[in-house]
């Protein structure tokens, strides 16, 4: 199996990459989401801005989560492993072994966190379906 430091070493690039993405995807959703449409508007305006949510959906949160899970689904056996394998120790831990654990579950709270904003444009979506 591959040394826990080239692991790390990639992830840890590919997590920088995860972060400079959602650095551009969340203000795209905040000025979508911003310009949400009131009783007064016309159904063009609507059926657009339910358009662009839609898009943003489809075109940036899923691929973005589908590829944040397969991050995670690709380092899970491992982490497994070194979690079985560890013994608790407040004082005497492998570093290394630590950051990879916790490496995963920061990718875990990130597909979480892209999950709960997927629900919540949804949420929006069909909120505006009811103006």
């Amino acid at each position: 199996m591959t040394d826990i430091p080239e692991i790390l070493g990639g992830i840890s690039v590919i997590l920088v990459f995860i972060t400079i993405a959602m650095n551009f995807i969340y203000p795209e959703i905040e000025s979508t989401v911003a310009g949400e449409p009131n009783e007064r508007d016309s159904q063009n305006t609507k059926n657009v801005y339910k358009k662009d949510i839609k898009n943003i959906i489809k075109y940036r949160m899923v691929p973005f989560a589908t590829f944040i899970f397969i991050l995670i689904y690709i380092c899970l056996p491992r982490s497994f492993e070194i979690f079985c394998n560890s013994v608790p120790s407040l004082w005497r831990f492998d570093l290394k072994n630590t950051l990879f654990i916790f490496i995963e579950i920061i990718m875990i709270a990130m597909l979480l966190i892209n999950v709960f904003v997927i629900a919540k444009l949804y949420n929006r979506i069909k909120k505006n379906n009811k103006i």
